[in-house]
C-alpha cells in the first residue's frame, strides 16, 4: 500500500502542479514544488500512513513530513496556490483518480546494479631465467677457478705449518 500510494499521489501533484515527478520528489525549495510535496504528505498522511512511513518512502526525515502536514492549515489559509492544488488533488481522490501503478521513479528506489566490473587480465606467463651470455659465462667460470684455487693454496699453507689453523 505505502509505495503505490505515494507513487500516486506524486503522479497526482505532479500533474496538478504542472511539475515533474521528478520535481516533485526533489530537494528543491522552490515554493511550487515545496506546496506539490507538502500536499503529498498531508494526502499520504491522511491516508492512514505514518510520518515515518511516508519518510522512508521520500527519502526524508519523519520531522520533515511532520512540518509539511502542520503547514497545510496556514497554507490553505494564505496561499491561493496551495489552496487550488489542495482542492484539486482532492477532487482527483475523491473521483478516484488515483493511479496505482504510476511510473514515478522515488529516492528510495532500487537503482538498477552496476554492470560488473571486467574480469582482471590474466597474469603475465613466468619470466625464463636469465641467460648468462657467453662472456658473462666465462667471467664467473673464471672466478670460481680462482676461488677454488685459493682454497687450495691455503690447504697447501696449513698443511706445510706456514699458517696455523
Amino acid at each position: 500500500m505505502g509505495k503505490s500510494l505515494i507513487r500516486s499521489l506524486v503522479a497526482l501533484a505532479a500533474r496538478h502542479a504542472r511539475l515533474t515527478p521528478a520535481a516533485v520528489v526533489s530537494r528543491s525549495r522552490r515554493h511550487t514544488h515545496v506546496e506539490a510535496r507538502v500536499a503529498v504528505y498531508h494526502f499520504a498522511h491522511a491516508r492512514g500512513m505514518s510520518y515515518a512511513h511516508i519518510a522512508a518512502v521520500l527519502g526524508r526525515d519523519h520531522t520533515t513530513v511532520l512540518h509539511g502536514c502542520q503547514t497545510v492549515p496556514q497554507r490553505l489559509a494564505t496561499s491561493a496556490r496551495y489552496r487550488a492544488l489542495h482542492e484539486a488533488m482532492a477532487a482527483s481522490i475523491a473521483a478516484g483518480a488515483l493511479d496505482r501503478h504510476a511510473a514515478v521513479r522515488l529516492p528510495t528506489d532500487a537503482a538498477p546494479p552496476p554492470p560488473p566490473p571486467p574480469p582482471p587480465p590474466p597474469p603475465p606467463p613466468p619470466s625464463p631465467p636469465p641467460r648468462l651470455d657467453r662472456i658473462e659465462r666465462a667471467d664467473a667460470e673464471h672466478r670460481a677457478q680462482q676461488i677454488a684455487g685459493s682454497a687450495m693454496l691455503l690447504d697447501a699453507m696449513i698443511n706445510q705449518g706456514v699458517l696455523a689453523a
